[in-house]
């Protein structure tokens, strides 16, 4: 197996919106690889919120202070993003045995296409496993408090500013 010199991350999701959880994972994986992009792109299952411009505006407001992160969008397969910016790890949040049953198929499909990318899994904090998109969507429906739920920077696109 070939020494890697540089660990190229990347995260990829659609991040409607960009949540706690989301960003706490980018925090953690910032620290552990030398550039990290979070790679954002549509997912065909599901109707979105917040346009893909907002979305990314949204993360780029999250990780000004993160030196080493950037943000992108894509329109293509994920296996044609990662070998584009040449990423040779692939990171991921996991809330529950659901969410790792999923990735560990996922992850399958990956290595066999692209057999030198690396995929890292970490555990949501136990604090924020009950986050998604759904969850959060579904608050932002009922005007409700989304403290605990998105970072400052996002609650101001989710309509009067509720903390």
């Amino acid at each position: 197996m070939k020494k890697i010199d540089k660990f190229i991350g990347v995260i990829a999701g659609s991040f409607d919106p960009f949540s706690l959880g989301h960003l706490d994972i980018v925090q953690r994986s910032a620290c552990l690889v030398d550039t990290l992009f979070i790679a954002i792109g549509k997912n065909s299952s599901k109707q979105a919120k917040f346009s893909i411009e907002t979305r990314k505006s949204m993360v780029e407001q999250c990780t000004l202070q993160m030196d080493n992160v950037g943000v992108h969008v894509f329109d293509c397969a994920l296996t044609d993003y990662l070998q584009s910016v040449h990423a040779n790890v692939l990171i991921r949040g996991i809330r529950s045995c659901v969410d790792f049953e999923y990735e560990k198929t996922v992850s399958a499909v990956l290595k066999q296409q692209l057999p030198n990318l690396e995929c890292i899994y970490l555990l949501a904090k136990p604090s924020l496993q009950h986050i998604s998109s759904s969850v959060i969507n579904e608050l932002i429906a009922n005007n409700a408090n989304l403290k605990g739920y998105l970072p400052y920077e996002i609650i101001q696109y989710t309509g009067p500013i509720r903390v």
